[in-house]
């Protein structure tokens, strides 16, 4: 460990953004440490999460960079958090289509056994 240089960090447990932002905080001028912080708590908090919860933590992570001035040297994990986010949102509206599909083809379903039903011989 070279002098002045930052201790270990710890990843959360469980997701608490007061602690990711005092993580990010302490290790600001360590750029090296502070990517694998980053690169970890993307792979632990984000990319498992269902799309709002993963949208909210990609807005927070973006913000709490930024506002430490780190936007610059972040730029790609700043990018990849968006294209996770878009890639969220096309599941999401991939998935509100195929459920619309469902229910349009039940009513369907129910309209023809009713008609069906309803027929005398």
């Amino acid at each position: 460990m070279k002098p002045n240089s930052v201790s270990p960090f710890v990843i959360p447990k469980e997701w608490d953004p007061s602690e990711v932002g005092i993580q990010l905080r302490r290790l600001q001028h360590d750029q090296p440490v502070l990517k694998i912080f980053v690169d970890a708590v993307i792979n632990r908090f984000i990319t498992k999460q269902d799309h709002r919860l993963a949208k909210k933590r990609i807005d927070f992570l973006r913000t709490l960079l930024e506002e430490l001035g780190l936007r610059k040297e972040f730029q790609g994990s700043l990018d990849e958090l968006e294209f996770r986010k878009i890639q969220l949102e096309i599941k999401r509206l991939k998935l509100e289509t195929e459920k619309k599909e469902c229910n349009r083809r039940e009513k369907s379903n129910m309209k023809s056994l009713s008609w069906s039903t309803n027929v005398t011989c």
